[in-house]
């Protein structure tokens, strides 16, 4: 009897997940069910990139807002205010599951 060539087939005891078999028998890793090959491991950049957009654009916005607050102090320290709440938002978002 052949066996299947390793790689992430349908999981066969947990429905819209894959795990990986080795090439002799089912292994611990499993991912959710997606695109071919598609792991979590492949969306390192986009997870990285949020990271960073987490931390520039909200601090960005709150120095923005404190040069402003020396002009016009109701709208600089309501965009500081603003890029602070989007900060903490993004923070919550993710480092969620």
């Amino acid at each position: 009897m052949s066996q299947k060539p390793a790689g992430w087939y349908a999981d066969p005891e947990l429905a819209e997940t894959r795990r990986y078999w080795d090439g002799e028998g089912w292994t611990d890793r499993v991912a959710p069910a997606g695109a071919p090959g598609e792991t979590r491991n492949d969306q390192a950049g986009l997870i990285a990139a949020g990271w960073i957009a987490l931390f520039v654009l909200p601090i960005a916005g709150i120095i923005i807002g404190l040069v402003l607050a020396n002009k016009r102090p109701g709208l600089g320290l309501t965009i500081a205010g603003l890029s602070l709440v989007a900060g903490i938002v993004w923070l919550v978002i993710l480092s969620g599951p």
